[in-house]
């Protein structure tokens, strides 16, 4: 087995959620729907079956297994039904990968400014940020270190050349 492994994430569906972080109704009828906490602090995902990341302050992103979806989709409109809020299915236009091994911290230096040691980049955080030039949506699965990476589909193309080629002395492996 490799020590950096690229997985495409299948069977999801992907939404952006816009509301109002301060109203407690709202965020407790949205935590209830998914099943998952709706992170409130900046740059946080909280994740069980379905993930929610922080993109801003009146904004997530939720990501579903499929065989889920339509019963969290007509939870989560019954909880905006009655809100300035929106839940708009964007699967079409995200691709999800996952990023795992021991180099996977090195992989990520290599086309990404930010410091992903688990020091400063802990399990749970996330970060909206360019891999390569691509503009990503990366969080820290766990210590091992495991990472998740959407990327706009636009983007997925190229951002699979850039990863074989910077991958490709770390050994890089694609499944």
């Amino acid at each position: 087995m490799s020590d950096l492994v690229v997985t495409r994430r299948l069977q999801l569906r992907q939404f952006n959620l816009r509301g109002d972080a301060a109203d407690e109704e709202f965020v407790a009828g949205i935590t209830n729907a998914i099943r998952t906490t709706l992170p409130t602090v900046p740059n946080t995902v909280s994740s069980s079956a379905t993930e929610a990341y922080w993109l801003g302050p009146d904004e997530w992103q939720i990501i579903i297994p499929e065989a889920q979806a339509d019963r969290i989709v007509a939870a989560v409109h019954e909880v905006i039904e009655a809100r300035h809020a929106a839940f708009n299915d964007i699967s079409g236009g995200q691709v999800a990968l996952q990023l795992a091994g021991s180099r996977a911290t090195e992989m990520l230096a290599k086309g990404c400014t930010i410091d992903f040691h688990s020091a400063v980049f802990a399990v749970g955080d996330c970060a909206q940020t360019g891999l390569g030039k691509a503009p990503v949506l990366i969080a820290r699965r766990t210590e091992a270190p495991v990472f998740d990476i959407v990327v706009r589909s636009s983007f997925a193309g190229y951002l699979n050349q850039w990863l074989q080629q910077a991958g490709s002395e770390l050994g890089i492996e694609f499944r």
